[in-house]
């Protein structure tokens, strides 16, 4: 299933997510910036990496919603790896998901 990270109402990106860990509710995948991510968020994501800012990273109000309209709701917080070593690749990582209701034979990766 598709999803999309949002900021605010910004769209970051789309990714097809992956159940990863069931028991901690973590799905995952690869992660296509847009370029508002590129222009606006990248390095901040980045600079986070090596540099936690945490304040900075919660006031972007980040979330998650698939291509259904369903909202997750990460207790466990979204992670970004967009490495500058590896600037082609981007993953996200979207953990602490209730995942009951999901079909996750599906989801499974």
């Amino acid at each position: 299933m598709k999803a999309h990270l949002l900021s605010n109402e910004t769209v970051l990106g789309s990714f097809h997510l992956k159940i990863m860990d069931e028991t901690m509710g973590v799905v995952a995948g690869d992660f296509s910036p847009t370029e508002q991510y590129i222009m606006d968020f990248q390095q901040a994501f980045r600079d986070h990496l090596s540099n936690s800012n945490w304040a900075l990273i919660e006031s972007f109000n980040l979330s998650v919603i698939t291509e259904n309209g369903t909202r997750l709701n990460p207790a466990g917080g979204i992670i970004i790896n967009d490495f500058e070593d590896f600037p082609d690749e981007f993953t996200i990582e979207v953990c602490g998901i209730d995942l009951e209701g999901m079909n996750l034979e599906y989801y499974k990766s």
